[in-house]
């Protein structure tokens, strides 16, 4: 950070002209920056800076200055959110608490497609592969956005939002090279056909290096695979839109699973190969007739085959959704929409799970209404609005939320809300039966097994009554700040009840079972917050710092409580440097952790991270970038799989990218 103060002043002091685009981030003010659009709070187009949630973007330009090679990394920055690395492929990331390597508390979405697992509560973030490049932003909401998005909003929504074809027209290539990356080609092409349809098409390869032992030894979870996809824009009419897009991957994983053998009497450790693949195509439809009235309608197909360990899923999901925004005289503005949603899944039983049943079909049904209404025009708004489901597993829901939103000059706002949100319980919750572990009884005795079970009685949702507060202000040109806080009260929470012991004969040979059954009924609260600062130092050098605060408790089990870092602080400088260089840094401390979720409670300690990365544009067309992660920490424990005893940790990373564009 000296070294970006003494090159900032240089750079401030320099006449000679940067290389970066005028588009750039880097070169907008303050107030340029806290007015960048959003869509995820609201439904519609709104600035950051008057929306009345807490709300963080993650830009291009930050995406292009961190190097960031996925959603996850992506994600580190952005306060109130955790991200653990639990191996080369797989991640944990939740919002505000309750993390794990299936974080069933967020809410993710690619364009508005729901890449949530209905069965198994939670993302595959391997198989979530965007390429970067064509990233515009990363919406993140903290806190429930279930008024608007409906179940498994409960603690936030992530919002990965493509750039249209219309600005990825050309050739791009892209290599990168290094200690992870061995290598990563990206190959993109944009064009048009006619003045009003633009389409682009890409393909990448990569082929990722395993992370660490903790003794050093490779860890044997590589990655390799190919992704390709493509998007079609048009604009038929001054007043329609329409958007078609889809993606396919197929990749490979190396992974190790625990198989407990009770006819052999130990726990197998073994290293398998993974195989995914999957297909999704999405389309839109935009009619807009004046500045505060239009309506859409989406639809996407999505299928996958992935593995989780030794089990497997094979997952089909259609989805439909009408959306309307329109006005009540000079005061109110409506967004109403309703949808449907099936869900197809396969689950064959494998050599740690059975699925009661093998085929799951869902049902989704809904609808949702939000008013904003103007109490002082352009000064104080009353927003009310709810969520109506239904589905197969728990029935009716009815999510509802009001927030006031006060903007009382230029430079201020502050809001307020209050939300119920739900999560409907996960098939591994309901159907699944998980061998954990085995282990001797007592000397030449029978066996013992450690399962979990689902429990199909449980027929009601997680709950969620959430309090929010934050503030907003620009008390210089020069400076914005942001604050949220908030307090939230789970009840119904779903956890795993105390084994049961019995002795059983089936299958063989006959051996002790210690049972432990889901079961509803839990309760919990959290409270905490984010302050986030932003400060444009010289027009060429921007620091942005941020620290998130989370306390929670939960009843009868408070292990939960452990899985996530009480303090987290985050801090990041973008320089640039005359002659088309940029010197972008970032530093972050992320508080100690015992993660429940795993076999056996693995404490976790708390570490610092420092990035760096150096980047030259000797002309338009071309971009070098060099960047270290995780510098001056040869490696670090982040997060413990559910699926082995084995841990692994993420190492010291150097990488070299390569842009050409035309």
């Amino acid at each position: 950070m000296l070294l970006c103060a003494a090159l900032g002043a240089y750079a401030s002091a320099s006449d000679t002209p940067s290389a970066n685009p005028a588009a750039s981030l880097g070169d907008l003010s303050i107030e340029q920056l806290m007015n960048e659009p959003v869509t995820s709070v609201s439904k519609k187009e709104t600035n950051l800076f008057q929306s009345p949630a807490a709300v963080a973007v993650v830009t291009d330009d930050d995406i292009s200055r961190m190097d960031f090679t996925s959603i996850p990394e992506a994600l580190r920055f952005v306060p109130g959110v955790d991200v653990a690395r639990i191996d080369g492929s797989t991640w944990a990331v939740s919002v505000r608490g309750s993390n794990s390597e299936f974080a069933n508390d967020t809410l993710v979405l690619i364009d508005g497609r729901s890449v949530y697992s209905t069965s198994f509560g939670g993302v595959f973030w391997k198989t979530q592969g965007v390429p970067m490049q064509d990233i515009d932003r990363i919406e993140v909401i903290r806190g429930p956005g279930s008024t608007l998005w409906g179940a498994n909003a409960l603690n936030g929504v992530i919002n990965v939002i493509s750039k249209s074809a219309q600005e990825t027209q050309g050739l791009l290539t892209t290599v990168s090279e290094g200690t992870e990356d061995d290598p990563s080609v990206t190959v993109r092409y944009g064009g048009s056909a006619g003045g009003a349809v633009f389409y682009r098409a890409y393909v990448n390869y990569f082929n990722r290096n395993e992370q660490v032992l903790p003794d050093g030894a490779d860890a044997g979870d590589f990655s390799h695979g190919w992704r390709t996809g493509f998007r079609l824009d048009a604009k038929p009419s001054p007043s329609d839109t329409f958007t078609l897009e889809g993606d396919g991957y197929d990749l490979t994983t190396g992974e190790s699973e625990t198989v407990p053998r009770i006819d052999l009497g130990e726990n197998q450790v073994l290293n398998i190969l993974s195989g995914d693949h999957g297909e999704d195509i999405l389309g839109k439809w935009v009619r807009r007739t004046s500045d505060a009235s239009q309506w859409s309608v989406q639809t996407f197909y999505d299928h996958y085959h992935n593995a989780v360990g030794g089990t497997q899923e094979i997952n089909d999901t259609f989805d439909v959704e009408f959306q309307d925004r329109f006005p009540i005289g000079a005061r109110q503005d409506i967004v109403s929409g309703m949808g449907y949603r099936f869900v197809r899944g396969v689950l064959p039983p494998s050599s740690v799970a059975t699925w009661t049943p093998e085929l799951d079909l869902v049902h989704l049904y809904s609808a949702f209404v939000q008013d904003q209404v103007a109490l002082l025009p352009d000064r104080l708004s009353l927003i009310p609005g709810a969520k109506f489901e239904h589905n197969d597993v728990t029935g009716f829901e009815f999510e509802p939320g009001v927030r006031l939103l006060w903007t009382p000059d230029s430079a201020q706002t502050l809001w307020l809300g209050a939300t119920r949100a739900v999560r409907t319980p996960a098939l591994t919750e309901t159907a699944a039966r998980f061998a954990v572990a085995e282990f001797p009884t007592s000397p030449g005795g029978p066996p013992g097994e450690v399962e979990l079970a689902g429990n199909p009685a449980i027929v009601r949702s997680e709950k969620l009554d959430a309090y929010e507060a934050g503030y907003r202000i620009r008390p210089t040109s020069q400076v914005s700040v942001d604050v949220a806080a908030f307090y939230n009260v789970y009840h119904d929470l779903i956890g795993y009840a105390p084994a049961v012991a019995q002795f059983v004969f089936n299958p063989t040979p006959p051996h002790e079972l210690l049972l432990s059954t889901a079961e509803p009924g839990g309760t919990g609260h959290s409270y905490g917050g984010e302050v986030s600062v932003q400060w444009r130092v010289t027009e060429r050098w921007r620091l942005i710092a941020d620290y998130s605060l989370l306390r929670s408790r939960f009843y009868p089990d408070d292990s939960e409580s452990e899985d996530s870092p009480q303090h987290q602080v985050h801090l990041r400088s973008y320089l640039d440097l005359p002659h088309g260089f940029e010197l972008n840094g970032a530093l972050a401390y992320v508080g100690h952790i015992v993660d429940t979720e795993s076999s056996a409670p693995q404490p976790v300690p708390s570490y610092v991270r420092m990035d760096l990365g150096l980047v030259w544009r000797p002309s338009p067309v071309v971009e070098v970038g060099v960047w270290g992660q995780n510098l001056g920490d040869r490696r670090h424990l982040e997060f413990a799989s559910q699926l082995t005893p084995i841990l692994v940790e993420v190492p010291e990373e150097i990488a070299v990218r390569i842009t050409w564009k035309r």
